[in-house]
């Protein structure tokens, strides 16, 4: 097998693993690849044709789940991919689009049609048709619309999925919009977390994510007030959420939206937050080491290097250890340089930032 193949054939065998889908009249022929050897397999495999192959990949994929070998799989996975150049976009899509195959496969069907068509973007645009399908199921949908380059034509019918879907083709849209056009999905964003009542978690997820973004990536961000919501509204909303909500799904979007928006301010109520984990604090200090590092370059106040202190007590990372010493050398106050030279006696334990440092 080579390796892009073996590559391939690891992609699909992950989704499989993580999907849960059990249809007893296929075990059989689960059981079959359970007992023989890969050789045995694509010797067997290689002689069929392409529905005879499409047909056992449904019966194969109808019975995976976690608690499978999914090693049966690669022989299947490797014949499909090797035959891509043969199989038409029309067969793929004529799969995906029939009811009578298990949702499992249908959706693994839209990976391989990306990967068929990887070198031919314009052909990717075929499969858009299925969006457009009312009998196509939502999660379907969904998966096409977080793997397919869609544009701006595409826009109206994005936000017609967030109107009207509330799981994870509401999320996926929004999330695609937010890649096309950051104003509108902030727009849209300001709308949901609003009126969150009316709105379920992962839309509401969507949207802190969406704001982070458009948040982070616009200068003149804070003079949008036209919308419901602005940067020093959204910290207040995700340390609200964080502090009082029961749900793990929207503490977690919370958190990362916070961390993401990479701010002196949202970094600060990460690092005192006493409902945030230490881990997580940990993680937004790693993801906003840069943030840290500017402060220490470019500011002498005593509360933004108390902060990096703060930050350094959580996580000691080296470079930002470094600049500390070399920021605290003309400060006065006697209780901060304390602080400090604890934190420098950790050099020897920091690490190097892993991420956007």
């Amino acid at each position: 097998m080579t390796k892009s193949v073996k590559i391939i054939v690891s992609v699909f065998c992950i989704v499989f693993l993580f999907s849960s889908v059990s249809v007893a009249s296929n075990y059989d022929s689960f059981q079959k690849y359970l007992g023989k050897n890969e050789v045995e397999l694509t010797q067997e495999i290689q002689d069929f044709n392409t529905a005879q192959l499409f047909a056992e990949f449904n019966k194969i994929a109808s019975v995976t789940n976690i608690q499978s070998d999914v090693s049966v799989l690669i022989p299947l996975m490797k014949e499909l991919v090797n035959r891509k150049d043969e199989i038409q976009n029309s067969e793929i899509i004529d799969f995906i689009s029939n009811k009578s195959n298990s949702v499992v496969a249908r959706e693994n069907m839209i990976d391989f049609f990306m990967i068929k068509n990887t070198e031919d973007p314009a052909k990717k645009n075929e499969i858009k048709s299925l969006l457009t399908d009312d009998e196509i199921e939502t999660e379907l949908k969904a998966r096409i619309v977080i793997i397919v380059p869609l544009k701006t034509e595409d826009i109206n019918l994005l936000v017609d999925f967030v109107e009207k879907d509330a799981g994870i083709l509401a999320f996926n849209s929004l999330k695609r919009i937010s890649k096309i056009n950051e104003k509108l999905a902030y727009e849209i964003s300001s709308n949901i977390l609003s009126e969150q009542d009316s709105h379920s978690e992962l839309k509401i997820s969507a949207a802190l994510k969406a704001t982070s973004k458009y948040f982070k990536n616009n200068v003149n961000k804070s003079s949008d007030t036209v919308y419901s919501i602005n940067e020093y509204e959204f910290i207040e909303l995700n340390k609200k959420i964080i502090n009082s909500n029961e749900s793990a799904l929207l503490k977690d979007a919370a958190l990362f939206s916070l961390s993401e928006l990479g701010t002196k301010e949202s970094l600060l109520e990460i690092i005192n937050n006493k409902n945030i984990d230490i881990e997580l604090k940990a993680y937004a200090i790693d993801e906003n080491a840069k943030v840290l590092e500017d402060i220490l370059k470019n500011s002498s106040d005593i509360s933004d290097i108390e902060m990096v202190i703060q930050a350094l007590e959580i996580l000691p990372v080296n470079n930002l250890i470094e600049d500390l010493e070399t920021a605290t050398k003309n400060i006065n106050d006697s209780e901060l340089i304390e602080k400090s030279e604890k934190v420098l006696k950790t050099k020897s334990k920091s690490i190097n930032s892993t991420n956007k440092y």
